[in-house]
């Protein structure tokens, strides 16, 4: 009986890769993509007609502006997201993963810019972004996730220590007990967790206590799906990869100072540029006031 060739083996060189989707695949992909483009720039369209007068209006208000202020308030949001990028790719490299730094800083302001543009699910559609880029540039599900929790621990803790000096700078009682309590119970939950990695008998009580916890979860919610006991071995696994010297913390933690403190540099300059007076102590109080979620995650930061 003779063999039939197919096409693939008589033409030299050319053989079918198995892992690419078939062509109708593909143009159905990039249809998806010309159709939802399509859509975008038609509903920006409608947006922009419904709100003309709201724009025409601002765009006229720039003819009041201070320039040079200006200029200073894009320059400090500048340096505020290369702070919050590279404070990210610092505990990505505790956690045995480098990026270049061009590609963490592309992260951190696609995530930012979704958390800033969607309403209500900003944040989530965020942090569900940041991880999945995390896992495709060569991170497993568990240092993905503590690398967001363990940005989110820095950035709260500079966040609530800058609070607080102005809290008391400006001598607001509450804003120093807040901060206060704030650093202790963050300080708290990191102290807790580095323990349970390092010493087997509170890493014993931890796994019990949340495996407990998560298996009476799964009875009310019917959720995770894998077994509790798998799913905190992962996790402890995770968090044990990273490597918390002292040199990788400090540049970590500095960098998230650096990040809020050009984040406050840039709102005092836009309310200087704006040619109103600008209250360079009880500025941090309103910016505290006025953020819903203060602690900053790997996705997430006031813009």
């Amino acid at each position: 009986m003779l063999k039939m060739e197919s096409h693939d083996d008589i033409i030299p060189g050319h053989r079918a890769d198995p892992g690419q989707p078939p062509p109708s695949r593909r143009v159905f992909r990039s249809w998806r993509r010309w159709a939802a483009g399509v859509i975008c720039v038609v509903l920006l369209t409608v947006a922009v007609h419904a709100e003309e007068p709201m724009i025409t209006e601002s765009v006229h208000s720039f003819a009041h502006l201070r320039w040079r202020p200006l200029a200073l308030a894009v320059a400090a949001e500048t340096g505020s997201m290369v702070a919050l990028g590279l404070m990210e790719r610092r505990i990505l490299i505790m956690g045995g993963l480098r990026l270049p730094v061009g590609r963490s800083l592309a992260i951190a302001y696609a995530s930012n810019a979704l958390s800033a543009s969607l309403p209500v699910i900003g944040s989530g559609a965020a942090t569900a972004f940041t991880y999945r880029r995390l896992v495709s540039q060569g991170a497993t599900s568990a240092l993905a996730g503590w690398a967001l929790v363990l940005s989110g621990v820095a950035s709260n803790v500079a966040f609530i220590l800058i609070i607080s000096i102005g809290a008391i700078v400006s001598g607001n009682i509450a804003g120093v007990a807040a901060g206060a309590a704030g650093t202790v119970l963050t300080l708290l939950v990191a102290g807790v967790a580095v323990i349970a990695v390092r010493r087997p008998a509170v890493r014993d009580r931890v796994t019990r206590a949340a495996i407990w916890t998560l298996t009476r979860l799964r009875r009310l919610i019917r959720h995770p799906a894998a077994e509790p006991a798998q799913i905190v071995a992962d996790a402890l696994a995770g968090l044990g990869a990273f490597g918390l010297n002292r040199r990788d913390v400090i540049h970590a933690t500095a960098s998230a100072f650096r990040n809020w403190a050009f984040d406050l540099l840039c709102l005092a300059f836009s309310i200087k540029a704006a040619g109103a007076h600008v209250p360079w102590w009880g500025i941090i109080l309103a910016c505290a006031a006025n953020t819903s979620q203060p602690p900053r995650s790997m996705h997430e930061r006031s813009g």
